[in-house]
C-alpha cells in the first residue's frame, strides 16, 4: 500500500511539473506596435501634442529626413504618455520631409511622414505690384492703423504714359467693412460673417452675395441694379487649391502656399489670369476677409492658357517676394514687400 500511494506522488508530481513546464514553453507575445494620428505639416519650434496609443512612457522620439537619413534628429524632452506624445519641434531643425519615428521596447515603430516648415515670421504686407511686358504697372500700398488692421489702401495704375492714383479709407464699424475715395464717389459697403465677407454694394447698387463651403470661397453671386436673375461666378477647388474662376484656371504643384496677407494665388487671378476685375472683388481679399488660401502654390496656367511656366522668389523669412509668369520672352511679374 505504502508502494501505491508513493507511486502516486511520484505521477502527480511529474504532471505538476510538466503542466508548469508547458506554460513556461508558451512564446511570449511581442509588443503592440504604436500608433498615431499625425498632422500634415509641423513649424520649427512649435510646440506640439500628437495622440495616439500604445506608446511607452519610456520612449523616444525621433526625426529622420527623408533626404538624409542618415542624420537622425533625436527629439529631446519628448514626453510620452499611452496615449500622446508632447514635444517642441527643435529651433535648429531643417525644413523639409521626417519620418516620425518612436523608439520603445528596443525597437523603431515609424508613425507616417510631415513636413516640417521654416518659423513664419510676422510681417505685414505692404505692397502689392504688377508689371506687365508692356510697360504697365498697378500697386497697391497698404497703411496700417494704431489697431494693426489696414486703414488706407493706396492704388497707383501707370500706363501709356499717364498716372491714376487714388487712396482708400477703410472703415470697420461692427459687422460691416466700408471702403471709398476720399470724396466717396467710389464706394463699397461689406457685410461680414463669421469674420468673412458674405456680400457687399458697389457705388453702382451692384450686388454681390458670396457662398462658401468647408471656409473656402466657392461662388459670387452678381446681381445688377433693376435687373431679377444673378450671374454667378463659381470658384472651383480640387484638393483644397483653387484651380479655377469662371473658367481660367491653374495647375498646381506640390510647393505649400504660406500667405502672408493677401493670397498669393489669388494675385495671380487678378493679375495674369484677370479672372477679379474690380478693386470691389480684390479688396476682400487684400483684407484676408475671403476664407481660406489654396493649400498649395500653382506651378503653371492651365491648358488654355498654354502651360506657361509660373516661378517664385522668396524673402529669407520665407514669404514670397516674387511671381513671374513667362510666354517667350514676355515676362508678368507680381511683386509683395512687407515691413
Amino acid at each position: 500500500m505504502k508502494n501505491i500511494w508513493m507511486m502516486l506522488l511520484i505521477i502527480c508530481s511529474a504532471c505538476a511539473f510538466t503542466a508548469c513546464s508547458g506554460d513556461d514553453d508558451k512564446p511570449t507575445p511581442p509588443p503592440v506596435a504604436p500608433t498615431a494620428t499625425l498632422p500634415e505639416t509641423l513649424t520649427i519650434g512649435q510646440e506640439v501634442t500628437i495622440n495616439g496609443k500604445d506608446f511607452a512612457t519610456t520612449a523616444k522620439l525621433i526625426f529622420k529626413n527623408s533626404a538624409d537619413a542618415a542624420k537622425p534628429l533625436d527629439i529631446e524632452g519628448a514626453v510620452f504618455t499611452a496615449t500622446s506624445i508632447t514635444f517642441t519641434v527643435p529651433a535648429g531643425a531643417e525644413a523639409g520631409n521626417y519620418k516620425i519615428v518612436v523608439r520603445q521596447n528596443d525597437k523603431e515603430y515609424e508613425l507616417g511622414t510631415v513636413e516640417l516648415l521654416a518659423n513664419k515670421v510676422e510681417k505685414k504686407l505692404t505692397k502689392v505690384i504688377f508689371s506687365d511686358p508692356w510697360g504697365t504697372t498697378v500697386e497697391y500700398a497698404l497703411t496700417y492703423g494704431e489697431d494693426g488692421q489696414i486703414g488706407k489702401i493706396g492704388y497707383v495704375v501707370k500706363a501709356e504714359g499717364e498716372t491714376q492714383e487714388m487712396i482708400y479709407n477703410v472703415k470697420r464699424e461692427s459687422e460691416q467693412v466700408f471702403i471709398a475715395d476720399a470724396e466717396e464717389a467710389e464706394a463699397y459697403t461689406y457685410s461680414l460673417k463669421d469674420g468673412k465677407i458674405a456680400g457687399y454694394v458697389d457705388a453702382y447698387n451692384t450686388s454681390f452675395n458670396c457662398q462658401y463651403t468647408n471656409n473656402y470661397l466657392t461662388a459670387l453671386a452678381v446681381r445688377y441694379e433693376g435687373e431679377e436673375e444673378e450671374y454667378v461666378i463659381e470658384y472651383e477647388y480640387t484638393d483644397n487649391n483653387l484651380v479655377a474662376i469662371d473658367g481660367s484656371g491653374l495647375k498646381f504643384g506640390e510647393q505649400k502656399n504660406i500667405p502672408n496677407g493677401v493670397d498669393p494665388v489669388i494675385c495671380i487671378y487678378k493679375f495674369i489670369l484677370t479672372s477679379i476685375t474690380e478693386n470691389g472683388d480684390f479688396f476682400p481679399h487684400l483684407l484676408g476677409l475671403c476664407g481660406n488660401s489654396s493649400a498649395n502654390l500653382p506651378s503653371s496656367l492651365d491648358a488654355m492658357n498654354g502651360h506657361l511656366p509660373l516661378t517664385y522668389t522668396y524673402e529669407e523669412w520665407g514669404g514670397i517676394k516674387s511671381i513671374a509668369c513667362t510666354n517667350e520672352e514676355e515676362v508678368s511679374t507680381i511683386g509683395f514687400e512687407y515691413e
